[in-house]
């Protein structure tokens, strides 16, 4: 099963829709602060490196969501997997790391698991993504083969 020519999109999107995570469990925690005017939590959570981490990991979604729009190349599709794999195992071990200190999930638990459901995504539009590459330089290799 090949993909279909849009994979490039399609990765841009899920890259789109993974910052939006990171925005609405920002949003929900301000908002959930705001409303019982107790900003206490942002010491711990994400504290001064948390925060320095999010805006890392929200640009390089954007950029790699770019990228994937312009850089088509075949180690460029392997390294959209690699990233999609290590995203969604960094998130998953972020929670797990939130669940043994105690904290209960409400509505953020919601969107971690939308984040972890569109990570399982990208890694598997990725790897069609790679795998289209694949078929593609053995198909120009058949004609290069056959012109001769």
């Amino acid at each position: 099963m090949t993909p279909p020519p849009n994979a490039p999109l399609r990765i841009a999107f899920l890259w789109l829709a993974l910052a939006l995570t990171l925005l609405m469990v920002i949003a929900s925690t301000l908002v959930k602060a705001a409303i019982q005017t107790d900003f206490s939590e942002f010491v711990h959570h994400p504290g001064p490196r948390g925060w320095e981490v999010f805006c890392l990991q929200f640009f390089l979604y954007l950029s790699l969501g770019t990228a994937a729009l312009y850089l088509q190349m075949p180690w460029f599709r392997w390294l959209t997997l690699l990233l999609f794999t290590l995203a969604g195992l960094y998130m998953l071990a972020h929670q797990i790391g939130h669940m043994a200190e105690g904290w209960r999930y409400g509505l953020t638990g919601a969107v971690d698991l939308a984040h972890h459901l569109l990570c399982a995504l990208g890694v598997w539009q990725a790897w069609r993504w790679c795998r289209q590459a694949g078929s593609q330089g053995s198909a120009s290799m058949a004609q290069r083969e056959a012109a001769c």
